[in-house]
Parts: C-alpha cells; structure tokens; sequence
C-alpha cells in the first residue's frame, strides 16, 4: 500500500543511509514513556520507509 509521496518499497540498502540510521536508532535509543519504557526503540513501519527514503542516495552518492 502506497501513502503520502514515498515511491512503492523501499530503496536497496546500497543506496539509501537511513539503513544505519534505522539500526543506530534501534541500538541506542530507549523507548521515553508509556508501558514500553526503557525497552529499545522500534521505528514503526512507515517511519521506516520515509527515514529509508530521505536519506536515499543516487549513483553519484548524492
């Protein structure tokens, strides 16, 4: 399923750096609040898509 402007999938993991970003974010931070607190952060799916999209990069590593 298809939301906002993000393009269908998501990018290979050559060519986006939201990858570490997403596993940096999972390793160092901790949930702030609510009944998971102190737990490790998990990003929820379509979070994951728009950081993986952000910080995609094209053939020049642009």
């Amino acid at each position: 399923m298809r939301t906002g402007n993000l393009p269908e999938g998501v990018p290979h993991p050559k060519r986006s750096l939201g990858y570490q970003i997403l596993r940096w974010g999972e390793t160092y931070l901790v949930q702030p609040d609510g009944e998971n607190t102190g737990d490790p952060w998990q990003f929820a799916p379509e979070r994951k898509r728009h950081i993986l999209w952000l910080y995609a990069i094209d053939d020049k590593g642009q």
